[in-house]
């Protein structure tokens, strides 16, 4: 039978199939040379070879035995030459490195490349000293001359401030480590809110009638209350006013309004009284415990009230002399003091219920009425017992509630013209009418809650709408919308949710519940639609940076006390609650947001520092 050539190979390929299936081409490395005389993948019938099955012949295969070696295989940190360039690992090791002082963060300096995790050696490289474990990003700094936490500076630890007018009290500036003894000029506080005046700072007592704020708390509201027995000694002794209200229009400068104190009114930390040969009788009348008992008296009806005209942003009155009976004595007492407009719990800082309607920056809402068409059946069960005194607060917060509520109707309804007149796309105006049908919701059950407290039906009145569409400019439009929607409403939904973790009653919870999910998404419908117009109007930005700097000042009265756990179970926070909330969410969700929005607007406690 004739041979045929195609069917018989020659020896040479013969001895390469054997020495393949043998992995000799592999023995020394993963592309070493076969040990024979010669090359034997210069024999032409080497291309037919492909034992591994990879589609690479063996003439051009380094490692025929495997399948992932082969020319154009992806390089893997494995030891191998993959690719079969020549070259083991090229481009695909990892660098780390070096931890002398096992604190986690690596030597820059000192380097290895592998393919795991060596011992000794981390990922990162954000070490400035490996050879203390003392030293590292984010380390405390402690007085020991290291740079403990790597922000290029050693035993910077601000411990001292300037004390400009040297009574103790420092304020905001550039600070002197603790490290080294206090400097001259300085204090170890940055409590001081007028450096420039010794007078001034927290260790100071509130003086009535000077318009200042004495002892820096952030209020300066007091009464100086004279006391006089007739024929006997007289007293004098400065009070705090604590949770001013206005409930007759909002406060402002030059116009007249009524004005509560919630019947309490508090003594001041250090404060004593200056009671001529008397001031244990007098003392022991005047104080129970911290406030005032038996002066009810002096109060018109269940609240005390004074009225006068706002000039420079501060009230001040004069009650005149009134006889009244004391321990069964007779006694003369007259009082006068003072209020800034920010300390009064007006609508416009106290209660951010939905989105505020205001025009020309005053908030505005309805006057508050009686009848049913608002209020729908809803009964409590009153499990946190709430005194008579705190039913009327809870009542009066929910009924203030309901009113800004019943505002945001109007609001939102505004809103959808002022869209209309910038040429808004459908999405925006169908968002913005669900949103005012959202309020009449809220309305509804908050007019039902504050019927339920105080006993009777209550409702809103007129709504007030003179001069609401004079200003449909596209940045009297953008101002509204930043203020009313972007940063009041943001705070609102966080109010709200903050008023629900403390509810108890499961009607109270169920209102609550869905104002927070309805305001989320207004909140969000605002910041939307805020970045259309600027999308519009990119000529508006820098007016947009200008109206929030102002809508993000921190609110005062931060360091007031909270509600009692049965207004708060009540859905009624304090205004101290409500600040301090206020202040949070400025800081963690407006501020977030208005990066996101301007790009480069700073952080709120920076751009107000």
């Amino acid at each position: 039978m004739p041979s045929h050539p195609s069917r018989w190979p020659s020896r040479s390929v013969l001895r390469s199939h054997i020495l393949a299936a043998l992995g000799v081409a592999g023995a020394t490395s993963a592309c070493a040379e076969i040990p024979q005389p010669g090359d034997p993948k210069a024999d032409s019938l080497y291309d037919a070879i492909d034992n591994d099955g990879d589609g690479v012949s063996a003439a051009e295969d380094c490692n025929d035995r495997d399948s992932a070696i082969r020319p154009g295989a992806e390089e893997t940190c494995n030891n191998v030459d993959d690719d079969c360039d020549g070259e083991i690992d090229e481009d695909v090791r990892t660098t780390y490195f070096r931890d002398a002082d096992f604190d986690s963060y690596g030597n820059p300096n000192d380097t290895l490349d592998d393919c795991e995790l060596p011992d000794g050696y981390v990922e990162n490289d954000d070490d400035c000293n490996d050879d203390s474990a003392r030293a590292f990003p984010g380390g405390e700094e402690v007085c020991d001359g290291l740079d403990n936490d790597c922000d290029g500076n050693s035993d910077n630890i601000d411990g001292y401030w300037p004390d400009d007018d040297g009574d103790g009290y420092g304020r905001t500036g550039e600070a002197a480590s603790e490290c080294e003894p206090m400097p001259e000029g300085y204090a170890d506080n940055t409590a001081d809110c007028d450096d420039s005046n010794a007078d001034i700072n927290p260790g100071m007592p509130e003086l009535c009638m000077d318009g200042i704020d004495n002892d820096c708390d952030g209020a300066m509201s007091c009464v100086v209350m004279e006391l006089q027995e007739p024929g006997g000694a007289d007293c004098e002794v400065t009070w705090e006013v604590t949770y001013p209200e206005a409930y007759s229009g909002s406060p402002c400068e030059g116009c007249t309004f009524y004005f509560t104190t919630n019947l309490e009114i508090s003594l001041r930390s250090g404060d004593s009284t200056a009671c001529d040969g008397a001031g244990e009788r007098w003392t022991e009348f005047l104080v129970e415990g911290s406030t005032i008992g038996p002066l009810d008296g002096l109060y018109v009806g269940e609240n005390w009230m004074a009225d006068g005209d706002w000039i420079s942003s501060v009230l001040t009155w004069y009650t005149g002399s009134t006889l009244v009976d004391v321990d069964g004595a007779s006694v003369y007492a007259a009082y006068m003091g003072e209020l800034a407009v920010y300390e009064v719990e007006s609508y416009y800082y106290y209660y951010y219920e939905g989105r505020p309607f205001s025009v020309d920056g005053d908030h505005r809402v309805a006057e508050c009425g009686r009848g049913s068409g608002w209020v729908t059946d809803i009964t409590l069960t009153d499990d946190a017992q709430l005194t008579d005194d705190e039913r009327a607060q809870a009542a009066h917060a929910w009924t203030q509630a309901a009113l800004a509520e019943h505002a945001a109707i109007a609001s939102f309804n505004r809103f959808a013209m002022e869209l209309m007149s910038l040429g808004a796309p459908p999405d925006l105006l169908a968002d913005t009418l669900a949103g005012a049908a959202d309020e009449i919701v809220h309305a509804r059950d908050c007019f039902a809650v504050a019927s339920e407290l105080s006993g009777h039906t209550i409702a809103p009145g007129a709504f007030p709408l003179e001069g609401a569409l004079d200003d449909m400019s596209p940045a009297g439009i953008l101002e509204r919308l930043l203020v009313e929607g972007c940063v009041d409403e943001t705070v609102s939904t966080s109010l709200a949710a903050l008023r629900l973790s403390y509810v108890r009653d499961p009607k109270l919870k169920a209102v609550l519940k869905r104002i927070v999910e309805d305001e989320t998404r207004h909140a969000t419908l605002a910041w939307r639609a805020a970045r259309w117009i600027l999308s519009r109007h990119p000529d508006l930005r820098p007016h947009a940076r200008a109206v929030l700097a102002k809508a993000t000042m921190p609110p005062a009265g931060q360091l007031e006390p909270s509600a009692s756990a049965a207004l708060r179970a009540h859905g009624v926070l304090s205004r101290g609650e409500r600040a301090r909330e206020r202040a949070r969410t400025l800081q963690q969700v407006v501020t977030p947001a208005l990066m996101a929005l301007l790009g480069d607007f700073p952080a709120v406690h920076e751009h107000h520092a």
